[in-house]
């Protein structure tokens, strides 16, 4: 048995998307889904009295977080404080502003400095010595190009010069660290950002125009002993030598990660001998229905759309009801039924998709509403997908707008 680490990120204390404010706690639901799984995680970090607990970024979902939050996150952190279990906090894109000398959301915990907690918000490398042996330790934080933009060797690059010149700079810092390092023990690296391979989740509409990737070379390096990783909301293992994984995001945080699970990793780290497991929490569910009344008999609409609700568990799940139906049919839809059907959700939001035959069969999509007014790309990419237009189109109509949001980003 090596080093017992548990890794964990993307808490995104704040998201409050499809709750409601519970006047017991004074915390909205969905808060309290997402701490209901740090406690998860906290627990058992101590119970099964882990060596080493990584938070690779991301504790809030904004940068300047209100003070309830705040106190939330602080009573976890000091929960495994006081049970000895040194703690690594490192900033993200999230828990960093935009302006390079204001504190980040990290900084209370360096300056209250809380016992056996590490916050990491610029490139460092050090040791850690824990119960069962020392662990060398090389993080860097999310790197937001605006702090370069300071910089003069940055001065009047195209974005493409100043990715190019973030990278080196990274794979530079990373290097040193590692010729400084002993190779002959255990060696960790933790990273918050983005790899070029790495399947993206709901993390990509909360960072447009802002981010930037690294090949996987720069980061995965053979002398790494394990890579911890944040920023991705997806679980996956982008290399088994070194072990270099993302955990994902903690809960789920809209529909389009209905589909992933949720967890966190644990590792049992030892020099050229490194396994992990993936443990799953019992997130938040999110439930998709789809229902296409274009050919249902009208006496048989309303009670087709209860049948299919009724055909699936709903209890205390997000619940997205989509139907499409024709125009002249919409008055014999009971609205009334439908939401009784669904009381009994955590949440449940009706999408219907209006086929009007007056307007050429041309249907409004339903998906491109309010809810995506700061999401413009996930906009745009709704709007290419109801239209008919080849693929390779689509994509570079959209690597055109990230580009042109992020000059926009930089601009400012």
């Amino acid at each position: 048995m090596g080093i017992k680490i548990l890794h964990t990120a993307d808490i995104h204390i704040g998201v409050e998307n499809y709750g409601s404010f519970n006047p017991k706690t004074a915390l909205n639901t969905r808060v309290e889904d997402f701490l209901n799984s740090f406690d998860i995680i906290v627990n058992h970090a101590i119970n099964n009295n882990f060596d080493l607990v990584i938070f690779a970024g991301d504790a809030f979902k904004v940068q300047s977080p209100n003070s309830t939050h705040q106190r939330e996150f602080a009573k976890r952190v000091n929960k495994l404080s006081e049970n000895n279990i040194p703690t690594i906090l490192l900033a993200g894109n999230h828990d960093i502003t935009s302006k390079y000398y204001e504190a980040t959301s990290m900084d209370i915990y360096s300056a209250l400095k809380i016992k056996n907690v590490y916050v990491i918000e610029r490139a460092q490398n050090f040791n850690i010595e824990t119960k069962n042996g020392l662990v060398q330790i090389i993080a860097i934080p999310y790197i937001l190009k605006s702090h370069l933009l300071t910089y003069e060797k940055t001065k009047g690059k195209t974005i493409e010069e100043i990715d190019k010149y973030l990278i080196e700079s990274l794979d530079y810092i990373i290097n040193k660290f590692i010729s400084e390092s002993n190779l002959n023990l255990p060696l960790i690296g933790i990273f918050h950002l983005g790899i070029d391979n790495a399947v993206l989740g709901s993390e990509k509409d909360l960072m447009i125009g802002k981010g930037f990737t690294v090949p996987l070379s720069v980061v995965a390096k053979q002398e790494f002993d394990y890579v911890a990783l944040g920023h991705i909301h997806k679980h996956q293992v982008l290399s088994k030598k070194p072990l270099t994984i993302y955990p994902g995001s903690i809960e789920r945080i809209d529909f389009g990660e209905e589909n992933d699970d949720k967890g966190f990793i644990i590792v049992d780290l030892e020099k050229n001998n490194t396994t992990y497991e993936f443990i799953k929490l019992p997130a938040r569910e999110f439930l998709t229905i789809n229902i296409d009344l274009t050919n249902i008999n009208d006496e048989d609409i309303n009670n087709f759309i209860l049948n299919k609700i009724e055909e699936k568990d709903v209890k205390n799940k997000i619940v997205r009801l989509k139907y499409t139906i024709n125009f002249e049919k919409t008055y014999l839809i009971n609205d009334k039924d439908i939401r009784e059907k669904l009381k009994d959700t955590f949440f449940f939001k009706i999408e219907p998709n209006i086929l009007d035959s007056r307007t050429k069969n041309r249907s409004r999509n339903y998906e491109i509403n309010e809810s995506v007014s700061n999401k413009p790309i996930e906009a745009l990419k709704k709007y290419l997908e109801s239209i008919q237009i080849q693929d390779d189109f689509k994509k570079d109509i959209v690597d055109r707008a990230n580009k042109l949001l992020e000059k926009v980003f930089l601009e400012k």
